[in-house]
């Protein structure tokens, strides 16, 4: 602004700062709101440059301006000039007549408004002393909770732009002394403008005095109703956390904003918009109080969210500061075959973040996940998913270093926008990107040095030297050998090898010789660790007892654990190695011989030893030869004790053996013997040796005295073992005792699971398994799979019924079985409130037999299938609506202390079942047409099923359970002209027999919709009648009949006149008007009602339109009665007569009144019927 102007008497301040803002709107009218360059922040953005121009100018300008004229409160004046502006500003926004955020972005008055309030906040937060922020900030309070969003979402973006300003203080750095004192006079006489540049600690206070308002203004908006309006509250929080220049005043500290951190946490882990919980990650400071929450992002439901925390963690994260469980949880999620995107985010974080912390020394980063301290950290059910996070770790470093090794392949679902056709998962070019070339140079060096795992030079000197003491602190004797993370890492690179697709065999054979040479050097190093492993089992067996070296007995017992892990990998070697040469195969053999016949080898090494063991014999039958050798040294069975001789060399004495020591063979045999009969082929059920296990698997199985465990261990090798023997076997000398076990109820409920999943395997084998048989501790009457089953099924502890239920779904998809009465049991269960809450757990748990979310997900799948099957398996379903109410009715009446009563959906039990019978019905008609044949609805199905289950039960149920009952019978829709005349019949005979049995006032009103429905079909009593009517009227003869219809016809035509003509004719018009009418009516009630509606309808609505099978068809007018349109205690009166029984106004006698029947029964009651049909 020219200095003419300023000098002018008439110019005010406020005329001066409104003149300011009008020439900055015209000077940045073209100025665009994105940065310049896409690289730089948004501190580089034109809009910032001359928003912070301008004010420094009008900054000069005021100084300039008050140095001239001498104006009382000149802050009182400069702050009413940016009321005003902002006044102005806010019209025009309010102006745009928007109500959204969104959409005030796209109207014509965002841009010149962001540019205003631009440089209002930059004049106002970025020097100074804070009393032009407060006049902001005063301004802008009240519009923070105001209705219309769009002006709350200006008020949130004024804040962060004030944000962004107020920490963009930098102190002087001029090295012009004397251009520094001038800007100290400056600063001096006017701090309102410029503010104290020389005194720090002054801009602190005014400028945290700023922050602490700004963030409990922005505490409320991070919780507000609006999506946007929370996504701008999360950008402001950023731009307090992270400032892009450098923080000279230190306001980014975390501990500062401890409060505003908790808030954010919540949008981080609980915002409904997957934007604002991605803006979130980028929002929240890192502190160690924060990573669990930004950890648990990498499991998030949305893409995005899960890429944005991946990258946060690669690129913000160190991988050391990570506890061993985030960093095993961050992979197990991150490295998913599922999903591809997250899979390449995880693997570049692993690959450019963690491996460039550790040096790329592969290595030292699986170390970081080593699970050194499992009992603290991880218990030892988590091992497997610790061993499988390594291994994909592993395969993913390896993948990346060469082109030659992949990774792994999309796992395609279809249910995601992550999906893709089956691919590679990430490749080596892709990963590495953001390293430099020296640095990929060095990953690919150390990832695929093999010279480092050379075995033989490790091993080649251990046989020679004999074992020292193994002493605490005497950690692998100083040798250089294989540590868990280096043969993890082996073996892993072994696979790719084998499994690569480009690599030559030769060059593969070259690759796997670089780190195992031969068999020799395998089968050394087994012998080594096995050893080790061994000396400090016993170490661990002395000290268990010593509660004065408890930790000793800590660090043996780990030890021994390493060892065992070890040994188990180098045991998977052997499909890698070459074992052709008879005379190393002979040699690896022996040494896997000597660790399964040593009673001290670990029992977790048994099934690698029996599994390697397979793989270095030359057939099945030497490798059984093998297995009875190994048995016969271990265990005594009955049959040695007769043999037993003093030159026996085995280390079974008899004599000496006490109980527990025959406990501790025989579960190791049954252990060993399991194992072997899993990798043995039905080619052997013929093998002589194989026929030889079967005395000792029966000795273990029966004899009581060798305890559970050993009887249940037994249980499961018997499983392995029927699956090899021929049918005549399994059904005379196995079935009798697998199901006698099965059925003894004084029998462990693990064995009785066992021994019924046998059976279940041996059904889809062996059709006979389902044929009756006799039980001696069943009685004289024979028994089937299908009667064990809904045994089971009754049994009050859910495991076993859990079992039994699994059981029933897979063989009754099959076609193996059709029980109605099982069906019911797992209707029941899939609607138990109790299981479904049991049901809540992780998705490991979920895979094991016997879990209650494993059943769930069974149940959910097996419904709609098993409809869909076959005919017989809907003529099932429809059978089993009776099952379902004898079930629930069992189960309502069987009381269980300390428990609350389950409340059951008899109504959506129901109507499910009638589902999917439709459903099964509609696709079995497009397959094969069945016009000429009425089939049985569903509904029909189950109105008669409840009609008979009300009439036989009747004493038995509560009025609740009544009342929810006989609702579902009036909002039952059936079609008479398209039904089964014969099931309407029963039907209507047991409405009948229900109107004379019910004395419920409720119950009886709501039964009878239906009963009119199906009023006009005669039952089979009342054709009876009709016939015998019939039959005893005397027949006329032909003549005679005719004669008299001629004197009918000649007596009617003199005796009508015209005007009786017109009457009957008006008559019937009126009549057919009426009818016609109802009928409309009645189809507008139906119109787009479910099968059965809820109870808290209305009771007197018509009956609803029940779902069609196949076409529009099976859905005609319904047929009403002939007396619908007659008063209610006339219908009924009438009704009963034609029935020939007492009408509903005069059951019960004096008490015939609605008051009287309603006072017999509580309103409490009757309103909790609703439970049961909903």
């Amino acid at each position: 602004m020219p200095a003419s102007v300023l000098e002018s008497e008439e110019l005010c301040i406020e005329t001066l700062i409104s003149t300011s803002f009008d020439n900055y709107q015209k000077n940045i009218q073209d100025t665009p709101l994105k940065p310049a360059h896409k690289k730089k922040a948004n501190r580089s953005s034109l809009l910032f440059d001359s928003s912070t121009k301008s004010a420094n100018q009008l900054r000069n300008q005021i100084h300039q301006f008050l140095k001239q004229h001498e104006e009382e409160d000149a802050i009182e004046s400069i702050s009413e000039a940016l009321t005003k502006i902002l006044e102005m500003t806010l019209a025009n926004i309010v102006s745009a007549q928007v109500t959204t955020y969104n959409s005030f972005k796209s109207s014509h008055v965002h841009d010149a408004a962001m540019k205003i309030l631009d440089m209002i906040a930059s004049f106002a937060f970025s020097k100074g002393d804070g009393t032009f922020s407060q006049v902001v900030l005063e301004f802008w309070t009240p519009f923070l909770s105001v209705d219309v969003e769009a002006v709350r979402g200006v008020a949130v973006e004024m804040l962060k732009m004030s944000i962004m300003y107020l920490y963009s203080y930098k102190p002087l750095q001029s090295k012009n002394l004397q251009k520094q004192q001038k800007r100290q006079v400056l600063f001096t006489s006017a701090p309102f403008l410029y503010g104290t540049v020389d005194n720090v600690d002054t801009e602190i206070v005014w400028r945290e005095s700023c922050l602490v308002d700004m963030k409990e203004l922005l505490s409320d908006r991070l919780q507000d109703k609006s999506q946007a309006v929370r996504m701008l509250a999360i950008q402001a929080c950023r731009k307090i956390f992270h400032s892009p220049d450098e923080d000279f005043l230190g306001l980014t500290n975390p501990e500062l904003h401890e409060d505003l951190t908790l808030e954010l946490l919540w949008n981080l882990e609980h915002d409904p918009s997957f934007q604002n919980r991605s803006e979130a990650i980028q929002a929240v400071p890192i502190t160690s109080d924060t990573l669990p929450a930004i950890v648990s992002r990498t499991r998030d439901s949305k893409l995005k969210v899960r890429v944005d925390a991946l990258d946060l963690l690669s690129q913000k994260v160190d991988v050391k500061i990570l506890s061993r469980k985030q960093r095993i949880d961050i992979l197990q999620s991150g490295l998913s075959m599922r999903y591809p995107t997250t899979y390449q985010a995880a693997t570049k974080m692993l690959c450019c973040g963690w491996m460039k912390s550790c040096k790329f020394d592969p290595i030292q980063l699986l170390q970081l996940l080593e699970n050194t301290d499992s009992k603290s950290d991880y218990d030892q059910e988590n091992l497997d998913i610790y061993e499988d996070v390594c291994v994909k770790a592993i395969r993913a470093i390896i993948a990346a270093a060469s082109e030659d090794y992949v990774s792994g392949t999309v796992e395609t679902t279809g249910n995601s926008q992550d999906d893709s056709p089956a691919t590679t998962m990430s490749t080596s070019e892709m990963t590495l990107a953001e390293l430099s070339a020296p640095e990929i140079r060095e990953y690919k060096e150390n990832v695929l040095n093999l010279k480092k795992f050379d075995m033989k030079a490790m091993y080649e000197h251990i046989h020679t030297k004999e074992q020292s003491n193994m002493d605490e602190g005497e950690d692998e004797h100083q040798d250089n050998v294989l540590n868990p993370v280096s043969i993890l890492y082996i073996r892993t690179m072994c696979d790719m090898i084998l499994e690569s697709t480009t690599l030559s065999d030769y060059k593969k054979s070259s690759l796997v010789a670089e780190i195992v040479p031969d068999i020799t050097v395998l089968g050394a190093a087994i012998e080594y660790h096995s050893e080790k492993m061994n000396a400090y089992g016993e170490q661990a067996d002395l000290l268990e007892n010593d509660e004065e070296e408890q930790d000793k007995l800590s660090y043996y017992e780990e030890k021994e654990e390493t060892e065992v892990f070890i040994c188990l990998h180098l045991l998977k070697l052997a499909k890698v190695v070459d074992l052709k040469e008879e005379g190393t195969r002979r040699h690896f053999s022996s040494i896997i011989h000597r660790i399964l016949s040593n009673p001290d080898t670990n029992a977790d090494l048994l099934e690698g030893a029996v599994v390697a063991l397979s793989a270095s014999t030359e057939s099945e039958a030497s490798f059984l030869l093998a297995i009875s050798e190994v048995l016969s040294y271990i265990v005594e069975s009955e049959a040695d004790k007769s043999t037993n001789n003093e030159d026996d060399s085995s280390p079974r004495l008899s004599s000496d053996m006490n109980p527990e020591q025959r406990k501790d063979q025989h579960l190791r045999g049954m252990e060993i013997l399991t194992v072997a009969l899993e990798n043995v082929s039905r080619r052997m059920s013929s093998n002589q040796i194989l026929k030889n296990f079967a005395s000792l698997i029966v000795e273990s199985l029966t004899d009581i005295s060798l305890g559970a465990v050993v009887r249940e261990a037994a249980v499961g090798c018997v499983g392995r073992y029927v699956l090899l023997m021929d049918e005549e076997s399994v059904i005379n000398d196995y079935k009798p005792l697998i199901m006698d076990i099965a059925y003894s109820k004084d029998e462990n409920i693990e064995i009785r699971a066992q021994a019924l999943l046998i059976l279940c395997d041996l059904a889809f084998l062996f059709h006979r398994i389902l044929a009756p048989i006799n039980l001696d501790k069943v009685g004289e009457n024979e028994v089937t799979l299908s009667d064990l089953l809904l045994d089971m099924l009754s049994q009050p502890k859910k495991a076993l019924a859990i079992v039994a239920a699994e059981c029933a779904t897979k063989l009754s998809f099959t076609g193996k079985i059709h029980d109605t009465k099982i069906v019911g049991h797992l209707l029941s269960m899939y609607f138990d409130k109790d299981l479904e809450q049991s049901g809540h757990e992780g998705d490991d748990v979920a895979k094991e037999v016997g879990s209650p979310a494993r059943l769930a997900q069974l149940l959910t799948i097996f419904f709609p299938a098993y409809s869909l099957s076959s005919d017989i398996a809907r003529a099932t379903l429809a059978a089993s609506f009776r099952p379902v109410l004898d079930t629930v009715l069992k189960k309502m009446t069987t009381k269980v202390r300390g428990r609350k009563a389950t409340t059951w959906p008899v109504g959506k039990m129901v109507e499910y079942l009638c589902q999917i019978i439709d459903q099964g019905e509609e696709e079995a008609s497009e397959e094969k047409s069945n016009a000429d044949i009425k089939k049985i609805s569903p509904v029909l199905h189950a109105a008669i099923a409840i009609s008979e289950f009300v009439s036989d039960e009747y004493d038995n149920i509560n009025v609740t359970f009544l009342r929810a009952l006989t609702k579902i019978l009036s909002k039952s829709y059936i079609d008479v002209e398209t039904e089964n005349m014969d099931a309407l019949k029963k039907l209507k005979s047991n409405l009948n027999q229900l109107t004379m049995e019910i004395t419920d006032t409720s119950a009886l009103r709501t039964v009878e919709t239906l009963f009119e429905i199906v009023d006009e079909v005669q039952s089979e009593d009342e054709r009876s009648e009709d016939e015998g009517d019939d039959e005893s009227a005397p027949e006329e003869s032909d003549h005679e009949m005719e004669n008299t219809r001629e004197e009918e016809q000649e007596d009617d035509e003199g005796s009508a006149t015209e005007e009786h003509v017109h009457e009957i004719e008006d008559n019937k018009e009126v009549e057919d008007d009426e009818e016609e009418g109802m009928v409309q009516e009645q189809e507008q009630s139906i119109q787009g009602a479910s099968v059965f509606e809820t109870l808290d309808e209305v009771e007197d609505k018509s009956a609803p339109k029940r779902t069609s099978n196949s076409s529009s068809s099976r859905v005609g007018k319904t047929t009403l009665p002939a007396f619908a349109s007659l008063g209610e205690t006339e219908r009924q009166s009438r009704r009963a007569r034609s029935n020939g029984i007492p009408s509903f106004a005069t059951l019960g006698g004096e008490n015939n009144d609605e008051d009287s029947f309603e006072s017999e029964s509580s309103a409490s009651s009757y309103e909790s019927s609703d439970e049961f049909s909903e």
